[in-house]
């Protein structure tokens, strides 16, 4: 958990610097929410899982809150969180996942466009640690001036022995700033 803490801290040290650059921009923040994950998970041993969630919660594997901030007209540092607590049988179960994201948007950010990214994040479930690190491609649909729908899919190596997942994600999001 000390590490989670740790890589929260170096977000919140990254987002105040990155707030800075995107003030000079047209467009500030998009901040958005996963609807729709899902996810086939191949362990290194074990057998093969699959998970789907609508709304999708959680953000163990695919991050169910973010906020892309635009340093440029076609890039955005993109952190994200989730969080799910399962509780049964007087037996409380946690997943956590801090991650970082860099996008380059093909068009910019200014209109409907074609996007990839890269990511590296940190997964805590019930005190083992486990860190992600994913590549992807989507597309970024916006409606308006507002209002922003994601689709994407994404490849994601975890570490300690954990397998890779290949996920596709719906996401709705708002664009904020001037």
């Amino acid at each position: 958990m000390a590490t989670c803490l740790r890589l929260v801290g170096i977000s919140l040290v990254f987002l105040a610097v990155a707030f800075s650059a995107a003030a000079q921009g047209p467009e500030r923040v998009e901040v958005g929410a996963s609807l729709m994950n899902l996810m086939i998970v191949i362990p290194q041993t074990g057998s093969r899982s699959i998970l789907f969630g609508a709304p999708s919660g959680g953000g163990l594997l695919s991050p169910s809150v973010y906020a892309a901030i635009f340093i440029a007209p076609r890039f955005a540092i993109e952190p994200q969180v989730g969080l799910l607590v399962t509780s049964s049988g007087g037996t409380t179960s946690h997943a956590l996942n801090v991650a970082g994201q860099v996008d380059y948007f093909v068009n910019g950010h200014a209109t409907t466009s074609p996007y990839v990214f890269g990511a590296a994040g940190l997964d805590t479930v019930s005190n083992s640690d486990m860190t992600q690190f994913t590549g992807g491609a989507g597309y970024r649909i916006r409606f308006g001036d507002r209002l922003i729908l994601r689709i994407n899919g994404r490849y994601t190596h975890f570490t300690n022995g954990n397998g890779n997942a290949v996920g596709f994600n719906f996401s709705i999001g708002g664009v904020f700033g001037t």
